[in-house]
This record gives C-alpha cells, sequence and structure tokens, in this order.
C-alpha cells in the first residue's frame, strides 16, 4: 500500500520521472542493494535535516545538492564521494556537530562509492567493536552500566527525536526500571541480549545473512523504545544499514515502499508507540505465510 500512496501521489503531483529516478537502483558498478541503501540514506538525512546541523551555509548548502544528487541522479557514486567528504568537513568545522553516527554516515557513503564488500565489513566491524567492548567491561557484563542508564531515563526522560520530544515522559524505561525493582536480575539478562544481538549483527553482515534484518530491527526498534528517541541519524542508519544484505521481497519491499517508510518515520510524529506498532507489524509479515512461487508454484499447479 505504501507503494502504491507513494506512486499516486507523484503521477498526481506530476513528479513521476523524479520518482523513478528515487527508486531506480540500476547501476553499471554497484550492487542494487548498495545503492538502495545509499539513496535511503540521503532521503533520510535531508528529511531529518542533517544537512542543517552545519553552521557554515555554503557546507550546508553543499550537503543538501550532494544528497539530492545521490537521490536523483545517476551519478550515485560520485555523489556519495561528495556527500561523505561534506558531512566529514562539517564534523570537523565544529565540535558541537560531531557525533558518531553521523561520521558512521560519511564513511558508509564513501564505502558504497567504493563498490565491493566494504559497506558490509564497515557495518560488520562496527557491531563487532560494539559488542567486544561491552564484552571486555564489568560494568556491562554485571548489568551495572544498563541499570544506571535506564534509572537516568526514567528520571531524565525521551531522548533526542526528529520531532524534539526532549525529556518527556519514558514509560517504556519507568516499566523497566519497575522490573527491574521486582527483577533484579533484569538489568544482567539484558546486557547481555545486547551484547549478543550486537555480536550476532556482526555475524550476519560478515556472511551477508538476512538475519541481519531481523536482528537489526529488533536491536534497533528495542532501542528506540527504551531511549524514546533516534540519536541523530542512529535509528535509522542502522535500519537501512540491514539492507546491505538484500533487498526484502513483497509490496512494502520494493524501493518506492522502502523510501516510503523512511520518509514516514523521518517526520515529528515518530514515537515508541508509532514503533512498537510498526514492529508488531513486522512480526505479522515476518510470521505470515508466504504463496508459493517458483518450482513450488509449478510443483502445485501440475499436481491433480
Amino acid at each position: 500500500m505504501a507503494a502504491v500512496t507513494l506512486d499516486a501521489a507523484a503521477h498526481s503531483f506530476g513528479l513521476g520521472a523524479l520518482l523513478r529516478r528515487a527508486t531506480d537502483v540500476r547501476h553499471p558498478a554497484l550492487p542494487a542493494e548498495h545503492v538502495l541503501v545509499a539513496k535511503l540514506l540521503s532521503a533520510v538525512w535531508i528529511a531529518t535535516g542533517q544537512v542543517a546541523q552545519s553552521r557554515l551555509t555554503p557546507l550546508a548548502c553543499l550537503g543538501l545538492l550532494t544528497a539530492f544528487g545521490v537521490l536523483f541522479s545517476p551519478w550515485t557514486r560520485s555523489f556519495c564521494v561528495g556527500l561523505a567528504g561534506t558531512i566529514l568537513l562539517g564534523l570537523i568545522s565544529s565540535r558541537a556537530a560531531f557525533s558518531y553516527n553521523r561520521l558512521y554516515c560519511a564513511a558508509l557513503f564513501g564505502m558504497i562509492s567504493l563498490s565491493g564488500p566494504a559497506p558490509l565489513w564497515q557495518a560488520a566491524v562496527v557491531y563487532l567493536g560494539a559488542g567486544v567492548d561491552k564484552l571486555l567491561s564489568s560494568g556491562w557484563r554485571s548489568g551495572t552500566v544498563l541499570n544506571g542508564f535506564l534509572r537516568d531515563l526514567a528520571d531524565f526522560g525521551r531522548l533526542w527525536s526528529p520531532g524534539g520530544h526532549v525529556g518527556e515522559p519514558n514509560f517504556v524505561a519507568r516499566l523497566l526500571v519497575h522490573g527491574i525493582d521486582l527483577f533484579p536480575a533484569l538489568p544482567l539478562v539484558l546486557s547481555w541480549t545486547v551484547i549478543g544481538c550486537e555480536l550476532a549483527l556482526a555475524v550476519a553482515f560478515l556472511r551477508k545473512s538476512r538475519l541481519a534484518i531481523g536482528l537489526s530491527i529488533a536491536f534497533h526498534g528495542g532501542v528506540y523504545l527504551v531511549t524514546g528517541g533516534a540519536l541523530g541519524m542512529f535509528f535509522h542508519a542502522g535500519l537501512i544499514s540491514a539492507l546491505l544484505v538484500g533487498i526484502p521481497s513483497g509490496r512494502i519491499g520494493t524501493p518506492a515502499g522502502l523510501l516510503c517508510l523512511c520518509l514516514w518515520t523521518s517526520g515529528p510524529w515518530l514515537s515508541p508507540l508509532v514503533v512498537a506498532i510498526l514492529l508488531g507489524a513486522a512480526v505479522v509479515l515476518a510470521l505470515a505465510p508466504r504463496p508459493p512461487h517458483g518450482p513450488q508454484l509449478d510443483a502445485e499447479r501440475v499436481q491433480p
């Protein structure tokens, strides 16, 4: 339905050619999934206002130009290099604008421009580093770090998201703190769940396994529910990176459907409730029986 709605809207406003360009993932030197990741990431980069983070107006304009180039032009590799360089210049020019999720995006655009397995290696190294770092931390292994973090979240409220909402009541964190008071071992269980998920994601990216998509949805969706915010580009970049392993099937898995979903989740209405609904829908779609196709369909046709 998302893809159909986006197509109809584009046709109504005479933007059909622009939409086709934005959802065209064909490239002579890059895999389709890499082109799709670059386009989705650049669309979210624009929609969430990341291009305006730089205090230098020329740099912000250059970032907008290169992001539009990735999204709408056939020169994906060249504009990926340009956008990566622009993001890096913005990070260097202002300490206030620096964040690791923005640095990850810059590196990902650069790796995509190289073609080959480099983007998959980057994602694997990031999750492997995060998992190993927590594994070597006694505070994470014991659950102490997560226990303190959840209590701080319950007191402070929601963290940053596209619509702001900083400091609003964080009901999920409060519920988890209440659960910790009843079950003191809960932080330990949650800590090892996070460590296991990050290490599993690293392996899934290295093996280019479709399991990375499900793990990424569970991990980043869970982080959003607990923190109440997208944490800059962390939420979107993590989910979009999972598509490096392959483009899922189904209507929502089309480039137009995924683009529509990314733009919709970049709005100020994104909230833990919306993310919970989307996670529920993802579970239903994953468990729903799929219609037969290929050899299975041919076998059913010849049955008397």
